[in-house]
Formats: structure tokens, C-alpha cells, sequence
């Protein structure tokens, strides 16, 4: 494994596995609650961090390599490490996502429909995020990547 990708792996492992299972824990505390406001809330605290953290993984990715693409990599990672978990967590507990249709069930198309343009944008989000933290890790002093440890 290249220096490059292990930094990929590392930076876009480290920050999507906590946002899933924060975005996880959330969405199950809200479900929980059967509150549509703790939904939004959650909501409200997810998303930003959906753009943040593969920000933030692009950042350090395209510090320690000087690619920006290294930094879409890792943002992507994350976004699909995020996306992954999630659609897990809608599989496993169904009716977290008909917190918000309250007593009236939402229509099967519009289930579908709205849960993959929600699959969509965290990965265009992880995408964009790690591609722009890539860019302005670019412009910051360059630190040796670490080796793997065999």
C-alpha cells in the first residue's frame, strides 16, 4: 500500500466512522422519542457535519500528500462509510424514517425517491468537502506522510 492511500484510508476512515455512528445514535434517539422536532434537530447537527468533516479529511489528505484528488478520496470515503451506515440503519429500524410523516405513512415512491437523493448528497457533500479541504491542504506546509505499519 502506497503512503498516499494508507493516508486516504486513515484520514477518510477516522472522520466518517464517528459522523455515521453519531448521525446513527441521533437518528435512533429521535426515533426513540417519536418526536419530529428531535428529527429535524438531529437533521440540523448531521448535515453541516456531513460537509465539514470530509472537509476537514481532504485537508489533512492533501497536507500530507499535496493532491487534491488524494483529498476528493478520502472525502468520498467518508461519504460512502456515512451513507452506508445509514442505509443500514434504515434497513434494520424502518420506521425511522417515517417519524416525520407522523400518522399518515409516506408513499413508497416517495420513500425511495427521497431516500437515495439523501444517499446522493452525502456523497456529493463527502465528494466536494474532501475535494476542497484537498485544495487547501495543497496550500499548506507539506508534512511527510506516515508508513504503514506492516
Amino acid at each position: 500500500m502506497t503512503p498516499e492511500r494508507y493516508s486516504v484510508l486513515k484520514w477518510g476512515a477516522l472522520l466518517g466512522g464517528p459522523l455515521a455512528v453519531l448521525e446513527t445514535l441521533l437518528a435512533l434517539l429521535a426515533f426513540q422519542a417519536h418526536n419530529a422536532a428531535d428529527m429535524a434537530t438531529a437533521n440540523c447537527l448531521g448535515t453541516p457535519l456531513e460537509i465539514v468533516l470530509p472537509l476537514l479529511a481532504g485537508l489533512l489528505v492533501g497536507r500530507e500528500t499535496g493532491s487534491r484528488m488524494r483529498g476528493l478520496q478520502a472525502g468520498l470515503l467518508a461519504g460512502v462509510i456515512v451513507a452506508t451506515v445509514t442505509m443500514l440503519t434504515e434497513l434494520l429500524a424502518p420506521g425511522v424514517l417515517n417519524i416525520a410523516g407522523g400518522d399518515h405513512p409516506i408513499p413508497t415512491q416517495d420513500l425511495v425517491i427521497g431516500t437515495l437523493t439523501e444517499r446522493l448528497l452525502t456523497l456529493g457533500w463527502g465528494a466536494w468537502g474532501g475535494w476542497l479541504g484537498g485544495r487547501l491542504g495543497m496550500a499548506l506546509p507539506q508534512k511527510p506522510p506516515q508508513k504503514p505499519m506492516r
